[in-house]
């Protein structure tokens, strides 16, 4: 994340700008990386997303959280919510709130120029929030001594 004097601020391939038009060229600043990395950036939004399947997927094996069984109710609970949020992207790419840094995305790109990275985010980070809530169920009533909140 950083933010520079037209209040640029980028993250993970995201390049918001408030008031005036997004940059077209990525800041790289003095420390530019090697021609090397610059053709991995292309990587750095899936890398994300990988480290989020990598860190909440395991429950699913280890704990048998049971998420990925009950798929059509995971469906209910997240295609909702990602449905507005890719509405409120189209809105904010054609407006030009924001636009995606095509140095750190694919290129695969679906409907109304949203990349796949994106659709993506939209469907694993929710997946992964609730196998992590799936997984403190389960560790609850497996070990009784285990208690949060109010039900000390």
């Amino acid at each position: 994340i950083y933010l520079n004097s037209s209040f640029r601020i980028r993250i993970t391939g995201l390049v918001k700008t408030v008031g005036g038009k997004p940059p077209s060229q990525p800041y790289l600043g003095s420390r530019a990386p090697k021609r090397i990395a610059l053709g991995m950036l292309k990587f750095g939004y899936l890398a994300m997303i990988a480290f989020t399947v990598v860190g909440s997927f395991w429950l699913e094996i280890f704990l048998k959280v049971g998420v990925l069984r009950r798929i059509k109710r995971v469906l209910l609970s997240i295609l909702p919510v990602a449905a507005i949020f890719i509405i409120w992207d189209l809105y904010a790419i054609s407006r030009g709130h924001w636009h995606f840094d095509a140095e750190q995305i694919l290129g695969i790109f679906g409907f109304g120029g949203i990349p796949l990275e994106e659709f993506l985010f939209f469907t694993v980070v929710p997946l992964a929030a609730i196998m992590t809530i799936e997984a403190v169920g389960v560790v609850k009533r497996t070990n009784s001594k285990w208690k949060f909140g109010d039900e000390r």
